[in-house]
């Protein structure tokens, strides 16, 4: 084999062990890349669903309480508007009976 074959084999050779080189990192920093990118979605959708989950915790919490509140409110009155009626009822007894 001449001397200038073997050096241009052995050139074609280097090469394409370099270009292999070259495909092979690619594919890793891609490959690293793609795995940071699914990594920083799946941290959106935790942060997301975490922050709709408290927005509900507080939204039923804030509903309840209210309820409870015009439920105690209503009972109160309703309570207070049956004394007086039982209060105008009295009196009302008292002056048809004098």
């Amino acid at each position: 084999m001449p001397k200038r074959e073997n050096i241009f084999r052995e050139w074609a050779y280097f090469i394409k062990k370099e270009k292999n080189a070259v495909n092979v990192i690619g594919a890793i920093a891609r490959q690293t890349l793609r795995r940071e990118v699914f990594q920083r979605i799946r941290l959106f959708a935790r942060e997301k669903y975490l922050d709709d989950t408290a927005i509900k915790v507080c939204e039923k919490f804030f509903n309840h309480t209210r309820d409870n509140i015009l439920r105690k409110a209503v009972l109160r009155w309703r309570e207070n508007a049956k004394q007086a009626v039982m209060v105008q009822l009295c009196q009302t007894t008292e002056f048809m009976e004098e």
